[in-house]
């Protein structure tokens, strides 16, 4: 058996809140609609997807701009030969 450092049987922060929207969903799913607690959970499911959204949007956003800063510092250097001489 491999031996893996505790760390890797950990969940980040972050996919520990991308996991909330499915349980609660899954949770909706098993609670009746009479019951007292199931509009709280339907709330608590959509405002946690939101949440979820959000954080992918960040994400993406924050991935856009390393990658225009990886461009930005290969070019950074760059120089056209012969056009100014």
């Amino acid at each position: 058996m491999a031996r893996l450092p505790l760390d890797s049987f950990l969940l980040s922060p972050v996919q520990k809140i991308c996991r909330y929207p499915v349980q609660l969903t899954e949770l909706l799913q098993h609670t009746p609609p009479a019951h007292d607690d199931h509009p709280h959970l339907r709330t608590a499911a959509e405002s946690m997807k939101r949440v979820v959204r959000f954080i992918n949007e960040r994400k993406r956003k924050m991935e856009s701009v390393e990658m225009l800063i990886l461009w930005q510092n290969s070019i950074n250097d760059w120089q056209v030969s012969g056009c100014y001489d």
